[in-house]
């Protein structure tokens, strides 16, 4: 069973001094506000995420892909140039503590997550082995047919990249090349939820 506690970050370093070869360790599992997603408000505005207060950005006179790249805030997120206990962490690029509760005690959304125990030597950070994240741009290391390619198109453009990114993970792992509609297919049944029933559930509904 994967875990992963978006809001308490930190947990990563107790599955890293456990289980260094875990697959958690495979994807960036740190507070992923700014980084991997944010909220967005019934009136449009645009915050990091649902715990943090300030405003980026406004869906009515922006678009979504000016407020995510071009927000100062969501570079300083990304940047982790993070004070405290946090910026000298070996484990800020892979956690970085959570940023709504250093933002809620010192005032400053960078500063180190007090919720942490944590006293580091101030080692080398360690590195995710994968670094893909959300809104990364979708690029192929294997080969898709065209109609695996048509397919995943459907997928919107946010998550396109780590859903490639995975697929061909699944791919390697059965020594598969080239992906196809076939082995998709194989991927949807293996999920625990097919959402496209769902959706055309809700539509009949």
């Amino acid at each position: 069973m994967m875990v992963r506690a978006k809001c308490a970050p930190h947990f990563i370093r107790r599955v890293h001094e456990s289980t260094p070869d875990s697959p958690v360790l495979n994807y960036r599992t740190r507070c992923p506000c700014g980084i991997d997603y944010c909220r967005i408000t019934p009136d449009g505005k645009v915050t990091p995420c649902p715990y943090r207060p300030e405003v980026v950005g406004d869906l009515r006179s922006q678009s979504f892909g000016e407020i995510w790249s071009g927000s100062a805030m969501f570079r300083a997120l990304r940047e982790r140039e993070l004070g405290g206990r946090c910026g000298r962490c070996e484990y800020r690029l892979v956690c970085g503590g959570c940023r709504a509760r250093a933002f809620a005690t010192t005032g400053d959304y960078l500063a180190e997550d007090p919720s942490c125990a944590y006293e580091p030597p101030g080692d080398r950070p360690l590195v995710p082995r994968r670094s893909v994240t959300y809104g990364s741009a979708p690029t192929a290391e294997l080969a898709w047919s065209p109609a695996a390619r048509e397919r995943v198109q459907r997928i919107p453009s946010f998550v396109r990249g780590v859903v490639m990114r995975r697929v061909e993970d699944f791919a390697r792992a059965r020594g598969l090349d080239t992906v196809t509609p076939e082995l998709l297919g194989e991927i949807r049944k293996a999920m625990p939820v097919d959402f496209s029933k769902r959706l055309r559930r809700r539509r009949l509904t």
